[in-house]
């Protein structure tokens, strides 16, 4: 089982994006054949830390779960709100996409390291 990034993306993450950004992300899980996984009743878990591992002792600084949004053609869609991105502090963090299925089974089916850029926006300041 893999997710496959939908909307021209290589992956279900944005390899970077600005504190502040909304970031949407559309992605398919999809079997060892390529073919699209029926999810039904799963349930869609984003993490992303400063920490290597996003389900460690340390609490993630994003943690926001997703239900699918065409469960029998494996589809997951979403976003990390501008006010999730802007909680990020500027450099390398760390993400990773757990589902967990319909018999309670977690799968981690993707992780990155991510870039996030200091937010140039000026409707905030911190």
């Amino acid at each position: 089982m893999k997710a496959v990034g939908l909307d021209g993306h290589n992956g279900a993450f944005f390899p970077e994006f600005t504190r502040g950004e909304t970031v949407p992300f559309s992605f398919q899980i999809t079997d060892d054949d390529d073919q699209p996984k029926d999810i039904t009743g799963w349930m869609l878990y984003v993490a992303m830390t400063t920490s290597r591992s996003c389900y460690d002792a340390n609490t993630p600084e994003i943690d926001k779960a997703i239900a699918p949004q065409d469960a029998p053609n494996g589809i997951f869609s979403g976003e990390i709100t501008d006010d999730e991105t802007f909680g990020l502090a500027a450099g390398t963090v760390y993400g990773s996409i757990r589902v967990i299925d319909n018999n309670g089974r977690a799968f981690v089916v993707d992780k990155a390291r991510l870039t996030v850029g200091e937010c140039v926006s000026p409707r905030r300041v911190q």
